[in-house]
């Protein structure tokens, strides 16, 4: 309202101003209908007809009411036209042009109307051009292009309120404003253009409240050379296309409803160099859009609250550029940017509802905004892509969320970068040609394949990365993972080939749970590594301070290389497998193998420095050589088959071999090497062939030898254990409170060395006059409080004893029959001896043992390094007397007794000790010209040596 008094007060002040300084003329008609060229003019001061108005004069078209003014025969010229006025209704139809400084349609209460059906090409005769400097429809008035053109080149058009302009029938390139002097200005109007191709070359045009509406068959609306059109609070309808060009063409909606494309005669709208501004608005695009940028850079500004929908596909290229600002956009087909085009979406919403593409140097950055690709009823493995390539960048940053159910694709040079945002991906993703992956306080989700090939580079920092399918790493491409998570639900393939690059995992997780494939150089720092199925290695393999869990197989492939230093290794409930002339070296580290298996193939070495190699349910079987230094240990509680070397690095005796489980040392024709302390603690050792250790102490457990010859520079110490089995100890032997012999097993066991026993136990089997228990001491036995237990086979026994005639009464001597065997032969022998000699019998087939019946005595001589053992008959059977045997005097104490197997006056005579060894089975080899020398061994370990030198290179410094 406040408005409106403006203007009234404006038209008087126009109107004082001309009647004071100009010439005034005005047009009548009795008939209420008349031409500008006829002789309807009539002089203001004088009321008298007079001529047609000239340049000078000012004209009213008001003296009557309902009167129709037309200018058939000529243009219309004047200083000003003023239409209506007075509450008269006033229609000027112009079918010539205009010449005249101001061209008011009044604003009165009554309806104006000025109709401009110019009927001539303004282009081919000035006289049908509207030379106006200011056009102006009051409230209420309406000015209306009915003819084919309308050419107003310098005019300012100001339409307020009322029906406002109704452009009708005119034809391309007919509706024209020049963008030097024109001006648009509509306020609270409507505009109405119907079956037109509207040229706008206006500056500064603004319409504000109001309804235009391009309609019908030839419709365009067509902003270019510099013009700056303003539509504020209205609603606007444009049925063909919507061309915007030139170097300074602004188009901008503000708070307004745009409905474009309603009819496609034209499928393509370019925006070329020009600027298009949604503030506030609603914008319904249903054509094809190209936004390009040539001489000056196109702009498509989307913001406050608006919402843009592009029903088909639109395009940036040239030096073009999308804005959306707290807004929403989204597209029913594809999306491209181009040709260094670029767009910053910021606090926004993109929806693509089919493709996306940034290429040929475009610029993509998306902050705090939610950019989705989906479709839900078409599956997005129907040729549905998101593609960043040819120098391209995509940023998503500051809690952006990125869904797109497509195929991403990354390539030649191209980046993706994600900053504190969260990107879903439903498809593969593959990034190729140079491209590069940047994360940052951000989690992607990748539903289907990642695959990085061709020189490109994922870098993840403080990030998460989830991989439903395999990830494949490849040629020369390289990543890059610290303070992460990175999650595959599949396999892990690392195919690179980087000479002098490397991949690197630090401080962060990696879970795979299938197979862990790498072929290049991998480095895992201060990282946890949990692999489900195979983890192989082909090429070469460093970490630090990193955990593995490996529930699959761990595989180091033949010829390659691992290092891990400050780490632990969990082998649950796979296996773990160092094939041909492969290495793996571990500083400070923990291997735990604890349901699944380590294997050691031949050639290949396993190098534990300061590490501890823990074997808790597993099993290990070695064929390859372990190599320990200062602080490494070995310790297994299950199943472990050694056929391999275990050598020191220093040789400084403080390495350790510990054993709580089962141990098997099979040796090969060369033997075995076990030059570090080995310790047995409760377990099961078990040695065939040769085999060379430096320390071997048992607390409880058993050594079974099996055919085996031992070699040591130290005594073989047996404490609360037990020595089974048939072999040679090329040694001295230290038995307390442990046992010597087997029940089940007979044969020889040689001691090159000596024997001191403290409380221990031997046990003798005597199964037939071929088939014994013998041991054998190369030198002294020192033999203190121990327990000597014979057994004999019952059958044996019988047939020995009962073989000879009855005697003829019980001090007869002439049937007794004396069995000498040996059981033990020493060099010298010292101390208290054995306290306790048990004698008893066993049956061969049931297994079962008995006493010596009681009618039986038995009495032992000591003299000099003879020991004496006599059995005798007293009355078992019809009795006996007591016999002499092996030079010693028998002083047997008879007891009375039951029935024997023994006749009666039999005896048996056991030698326990024969002077000088000279019963000892085989030559002496002893173990001293045996073992390697401190020098021999530096060069055995030397090839060994050098492999771990060749990985300490890898070591992180």
């Amino acid at each position: 309202m406040k408005n409106k008094n403006i203007i009234i007060l404006l038209f008087a002040i126009i109107y004082l101003f001309n009647f004071i300084s100009c010439d005034i003329k005005l047009f009548y008609s009795e008939t209420q209908l008349g031409d500008w060229s006829e002789d309807y003019w009539y002089d203001y001061n004088t009321l008298k007809k007079t001529t047609a108005p000239t340049i000078n004069d000012d004209t009213y078209l008001t003296l009557v009411d309902q009167q129709y003014v037309t200018n058939y025969h000529q243009k219309a010229i004047a200083a000003n036209i003023y239409v209506g006025g007075f509450n008269l209704t006033t229609i000027f139809n112009s079918y010539f042009g205009i010449q005249t400084k101001l061209f008011q349609v009044n604003d009165q209460v009554t309806p104006q109307e000025a109709i401009f059906n110019i009927s001539g090409n303004p282009l081919e005769n000035p006289d049908y051009r509207i030379d106006v400097e200011s056009l102006v429809c009051a409230a209420g008035c309406t000015l209306r292009s009915l003819g084919q053109h309308f050419y107003a080149p310098n005019a300012s058009v100001s339409i307020y309120g009322g029906v406002g302009w109704v452009i009708q029938d005119t034809i391309a390139s007919g509706f024209y404003l020049d963008y030097t002097l024109s001006q648009l200005l509509m306020s609270n109007a409507t505009m109405l253009v119907e079956n037109v191709f509207i040229d706008y070359f206006s500056q500064w045009d603004v319409i504000t409240q109001s309804t235009v509406v391009i309609n019908n068959t030839l419709n365009k609306l067509i902003v270019q050379g510099g013009s700056l059109l303003n539509f504020k609070d209205s609603k606007i309808s444009i049925y063909n296309s919507m061309l915007l060009t030139g170097g300074q063409t602004k188009l901008t909606f503000e708070n307004c409803n745009v409905d474009f494309g309603l009819v496609k005669l034209i499928p393509i709208s370019k925006w070329v160099d020009n600027q298009l501004v949604f503030s506030n608005s609603v914008f319904d695009c249903k054509h094809q859009i190209i936004v390009s940028g040539t001489l000056k850079t196109s702009l498509v500004l989307i913001k406050e609250n608006s919402s843009v929908i592009f029903n088909d596909e639109i395009e940036f290229d040239g030096d073009s550029l999308l804005g959306l600002y707290n807004s929403k956009l989204t597209t029913s087909k594809s999306l491209l940017f181009d040709e260094t085009s670029g767009g910053v979406i910021s606090n926004s919403e993109i929806n693509i509802m089919s493709q996306f593409a940034t290429l040929g140097n475009s610029m993509i950055h998306i902050e705090n905004s939610t950019f989705l690709i989906s479709i839900p009823e078409i599956p997005s493995n129907l040729n549905r892509f998101f593609y960043v390539r040819d120098n391209s960048l995509l940023e998503f940053t500051m809690g952006s969320v990125g869904i797109l159910d497509a195929h991403l694709l990354t390539s030649d040079n191209s980046a993706l970068e994600i900053s504190d945002s969260t990107m879903t991906i439903a498809q593969e993703s593959v990034f190729y040609n140079n491209s590069r992956v940047s994360m940052s306080n951000s989690t992607m989700s990748i539903d289907q394949v990642l695959n990085m090939m061709d020189s490109s580079l994922f870098e993840v920092v403080n990030s998460v990365v989830k991989v439903t399918n395999y990830t494949s790493f490849s040629g020369k491409s390289s990543y890059v993972v610290a303070n992460s998570e990175f999650y595959v639900q599949g396999q892990y393939y690392d195919f690179t080939q980087n000479l002098n690059g490397s991949n690197v995992f630090n401080n962060s997780l990696l879970s795979v749970t299938g197979s862990f494939i790498n072929t290049g150089n991998l480095f895992i720092f201060y990282s946890n590594v949990t692999v489900g199925g195979e983890f192989r290695n082909y090429g070469i393999l460093v970490t630090s301070t990193t955990d593995y869990v490996i529930d699959g197989t761990f595989t180091n492939n033949e010829g390659a290389n691992v290092l891990i230093n400050f780490g632990s290794m969990k082998i649950v409930e796979g296996e773990m497998v160092l094939e041909n002339n492969s290495n793996m070296t571990t500083y400070n580290t923990s291997i735990t193998i604890m349901k699944g298996s380590l294997k050691l193939e031949s050639g290949s070495s396993l190098s534990l420095l300061n590490t501890q190699l823990f074997n808790s349910f597993g099993e290990v079987t070695t064929l390859g050589d372990i190599i320990i230094n200062e602080g490494g240990s070995l310790r297994n509680d299950a199943h472990f088959i050694l056929q391999s070397n275990v050598l020191p690095v220093n040789n400084t005796g403080s390495e350790s071999f510990i054993n709580s489980g089962t141990i098997e040392i099979l040796g090969g024709e060369s033997g075995i090497q076990v030059l570090v302390p080995f310790i047995n603690n409760g377990g099961n050792v078990k040695i065939s062939n040769e085999t060379s250790i430096k320390t071997y102490n048992q607390d409880g457990g058993v050594l079974v030898l099996d055919g085996a010859l031992i070699h040591s520079d130290e005594t073989v110490n047996l404490s609360n254990g037990s020595l089974k089995g048939v072999g040679t100890i090329n040694s001295s032997l230290s038995v307390s409170d442990g046992i010597v012999g087997d029940k089940s097993i007979v044969g020889t066991l040689n001691v090159n060395g000596e024997l001191n026993s403290e409380n221990g136990q031997f046990i003798f089997t005597i199964d037939s006059l071929t088939n014994s228990t013998l041991i054998n001491i190369g030198k002294n036995a020192t033999i203190n409080n121990s327990t000597l237990i014979i057994r004999i086979n019952q059958n044996f026994l019988d047939n020995i004893l009962n073989s000879t005639s009855s005697p003829s009464s019980t001090n007869s001597t002439n049937s007794t029959q004396v069995f000498n065997q040996t059981l033990i032969n020493y060099e010298n022998l010292s101390g208290s001896g054995f306290g306790d000699i048990k004698f008893g019998t066993y049956d061969p087939e049931s297994g079962q043992e008995k006493e010596l019946p009681s009618c039986y005595s038995k009495s032992s001589s000591n003299s000099g390094k003879n020991f004496g053992l006599l059995i005798r008959n007293d009355g078992c059977s019809g009795g006996g007397n007591v016999g002499d045997g092996n030079n010693g005097n028998g002083n047997g104490n008879g007891n009375g007794g039951s029935n024997s197997s023994l006749s009666t006056g039999a005896i048996v005579g056991i030698v326990v000790g024969i002077a000088g060894g000279a019963a000892i089975i085989g030559a002496i080899i002893y173990f001293r010209n045996r073992l390697p020398t401190t020098q021999t061994l530096k060069y055995k370990v030397k090839q060994i040596t050098k492999a771990q030198e060749s990985q300490n290179e890898l070591k992180p410094q």
